[in-house]
């Protein structure tokens, strides 16, 4: 008991501390780095959040294809705050802007794509979803079980795929790939990122009429560092760290 409580303890500084103690010590160091990474994510997302709104309204198809034109910017935008809050979890000096900034311009083709590619899956599943509801008139527990393990995975290449495009330099075959293995390879690691990750989504699906307060007060970036802190050890394995 005493081991768990010492990760809460005061620590010299530079000291990285362990298990749920570094999630508290990230939040008390750099919050605001996460903070103002998150508006500026949510920036970049508002023509795809403004489409979404639009859509979910009027079922306009001109709302639908302004949707997935905000994708343009919300893929990179999202790439930049991986890169953020990566370089958080690795304390390492961030100059938010500028890096976030620097990011969005590196990765801004292969983060669009991928973007626009998670996007169709994303949007296939929910059109299959409200397919099966609109024909059974309910989501029996066979069809919950598969919608269920296609989110899972779907979610897992999004959090696994833009952590690659935001740190490693790879192929974009080679980002999928590796987001999809990952998923596998990660174990216990990889399912607890996925699974908490799909909770928070789903809590603020749940309660959306709080979207903007979630939004605004950084539940996507503490989301993000989350999921890459749960997920870190795994990801160094895989792509150490360059100090260099």
């Amino acid at each position: 008991m005493g081991s768990f409580w010492s990760n809460f303890s005061n620590s010299p500084g530079g000291y990285r501390k362990r298990g749920p103690g570094r999630w508290f010590q990230i939040l008390e160091e750099r919050f605001m780095a996460l903070f103002w990474a998150n508006l500026l994510c949510i920036g970049c997302a508002l023509p795809f959040l403004a489409g979404l709104f639009f859509f979910s309204q009027t079922g306009d198809y001109l709302a639908l294809l302004c949707m997935f034109a905000g994708l343009i910017l919300l893929g990179p935008g999202f790439a930049a705050m991986h890169f953020i809050c990566i370089q958080t979890i690795r304390d390492k000096n961030v100059w938010v802007w500028q890096d976030f900034l620097a990011s969005f311009k590196r990765e801004f083709k292969q983060s669009v794509v991928f973007a626009l590619l998670m996007g169709l899956l994303w949007g296939s599943l929910v059109y299959a979803l409200r397919l099966v509801i609109a024909v059974n008139g309910a989501l029996g527990p066979v069809y919950a079980l598969v919608f269920l393990l296609n989110a899972f995975v779907l979610m897992g290449l999004t959090v696994f795929g833009f952590q690659q495009i935001a740190m490693v330099r790879l192929p974009f075959y080679g980002v999928i790939k590796n987001a999809f293995l990952l998923i596998f390879a990660g174990k216990g690691r990889s399912f607890c990122a996925i699974a908490f990750t799909m909770a928070v989504v789903g809590v603020c699906l749940w309660f959306y009429q709080y979207c903007v307060f979630y939004l605004l007060l950084g539940v996507p970036a503490l989301t993000v560092m989350t999921a890459n802190l749960i997920f870190y050890p795994v990801f160094e394995d895989f792509f150490p760290e360059d100090d260099g």
